[in-house]
């Protein structure tokens, strides 16, 4: 299982900068997921519920209103996003 590293910045400050295996979001086609390796990958994002999966067993959600993801083979990932509120 290979990971990638994502950090996830909101106006708050960084609130998330670990490895992962896989994120799940949602842009403006639907809902997509990106694992290591995958094509660098640029988007908007819709209000949703993002899946950050640590492991395929553990997993962790964040509500966002909405923002943006940047994926790079050799950067890792990038989300700027604005959570919503409790």
């Amino acid at each position: 299982m290979e990971t990638f590293h994502i950090k996830i910045v909101t106006p708050e400050g960084l609130i998330f900068d670990k490895p992962i295996w896989q994120i799940t979001a949602c842009n403006s086609n639907g809902w997509f997921a990106i694992r290591a390796h995958h094509t660098d990958f640029f988007t908007s994002l819709k209000s949703c519920q993002l899946e950050l999966a640590v492991t395929p067993e553990n997993r962790e959600k964040l509500d966002i209103n909405s923002g943006f993801l940047e994926f790079q083979r050799n950067g890792g990932c990038t989300v700027i996003c604005e959570k919503k509120k409790q």
